[in-house]
């Protein structure tokens, strides 16, 4: 049932994104746990809903071969606190964790279903279309670290080759911003 609510919730933030270009991203991660030791991959749906505030589903697996063996599946809000690149936000969140090994854990805490708080920060670098971010999250649940290494390309015109777009005073063919004028975001992210 979790698969489908993410592919609804995907098929509908693409059907939106054609009425409102360049607010829906969708990216990919490493993880990694400093109590647990553990590594993982993520999958998430970045939607920009103003300058400063996006929501952003996501899909968390801690690999089989890691101590413990998880699947984490929520969404975050993130509040931007810097609108030019790097932009640092600050992260706060809810997932439901599937604890897959937990009774390999004797105590009282370890059970399969969970929810997990999350608050933490983030930088996220570039002003096109790809951009890579770096997080560092807190599980208040579990009271566990990790930071999350990945990216996120955003659909629709990221970029245009004058600043200003249309009439804009660029220099020349690249506007002076870079290899194939791909330096220059639409007022939206500035």
């Amino acid at each position: 049932m979790a698969k489908r609510f993410l592919f609804i919730l995907l098929v509908f933030l693409l059907v939106e994104n054609s009425l409102f270009a360049q607010k829906i991203g969708i990216g990919a991660s490493g993880a990694y746990n400093f109590q647990n030791k553990s590594f993982a991959y993520g999958f998430r749906v970045h939607y920009q809903m103003t300058p400063r505030w996006a929501i952003v589903p996501q899909y968390t697996r801690y690999m089989g071969f890691n101590p413990v063996f998880e699947t984490y599946m929520g969404a975050n809000l993130h509040f931007t606190l810097t609108l030019n690149s790097p932009r640092i936000y600050l992260i706060g969140g809810l997932a439901y964790n599937n604890w897959y090994n937990y009774m390999d854990y004797h105590n009282s805490r370890a059970k399969q279903n969970n929810l997990a708080e999350e608050v933490g920060a983030g930088l996220q670098f570039g002003k096109c279309c790809f951009r890579p971010f770096l997080e560092f999250r807190y599980n208040a649940n579990w009271g566990e670290g990790a930071a999350h290494l990945g990216f996120v390309y955003f659909f629709g015109k990221c970029c245009d080759k004058r600043k200003g777009g249309k009439g804009g005073g660029g220099k020349g063919r690249s506007g002076g911003h870079g290899r194939n004028g791909r330096g220059y975001c639409p007022a939206y992210y500035d």
